[in-house]
């Protein structure tokens, strides 16, 4: 959300909720799946995350544009608990885990660009096909389905980012918000039958008329230039 100063007086100071404790254990080995919880609370609780993915939460990132590090940051996992100064929205709590970070597993990094494979979201020939927002409803992703009820095209993009693998940029030009489904095959998740298998390059063109194109262009990235093992507590 953005403020806008109708007057032009002095910058009022806002406290920005502060990390005053923080309980990191291993986690056991085995299949959990890896849970975020505390948005808008002032208690952060992580279950089974990786250093990589604590990296990638906190700033940003898509965890395949990390680089560096040693092989432990993706095979160890943590369970973390922490407490703030106050009720944190997702860019404090970024910043907490940034703080978390660096005070307890001594992290360093550098950001740089890297040329690399993208895909390009543009709009097909016969233009979109996108309705209107509804109100109300969630806009959700899991794998080979993107739902939407009152969500920019934007999100498609960043949803395929984590789902690809791959950073797809948003080239459509179009504004605004809209409701749409797409619905593919993900690779290798075929029934065998070329009748049911629906890839994604066909898929956004035919539903939402839209096209991915393949490109390659420079990439922020982050590389890891230290990390430690933090001591349980």
């Amino acid at each position: 959300m953005r403020i806008y100063a109708i007057l032009a007086l002095a910058p009022l100071s806002v406290a920005q909720p502060r990390l005053e404790v923080a309980s990191i254990r291993s986690s056991p080995p085995g299949l959990q799946a890896t849970q975020y919880r505390g948005k808008g609370t002032d208690q952060l609780d992580i279950r089974h995350a990786s250093v990589k993915q604590l990296i990638s939460m906190a700033y940003g990132m898509p965890e395949f544009r990390i680089f560096g590090g040693p092989s432990w940051i993706q095979s160890d996992h943590y369970d973390i608990q922490a407490k703030a100064s106050a009720p944190a929205g997702l860019e404090e709590m970024q910043k907490l885990v940034q703080s978390i970070l660096v005070d307890r597993f001594k992290l360093s990094l550098r950001r740089e660009e890297r040329e690399m494979g993208t895909l390009e979201l543009i709009v097909a020939k016969g233009g979109p096909k996108l309705d209107a927002p509804k109100p109300g409803g969630r806009n959700n992703a899991r794998d080979g389905v993107i739902t939407a009820t009152n969500a920019p095209i934007e999100f498609i993009a960043s949803m395929l980012t984590q789902q690809q693998g791959k950073t797809v940029v948003n080239k459509t030009g179009i504004e605004g918000r809209f409701s749409y489904e797409l619905k593919w095959t993900p690779d290798g998740k075929g029934t065998g039958a070329e009748a049911d298998t629906v890839s994604l390059f066909t898929a956004i063109q035919e539903q939402l008329g839209l096209k991915l194109e393949a490109r390659k262009q420079p990439i922020a990235v982050i590389v890891v230039e230290r990390v430690y093992r933090p001591t349980d507590n």
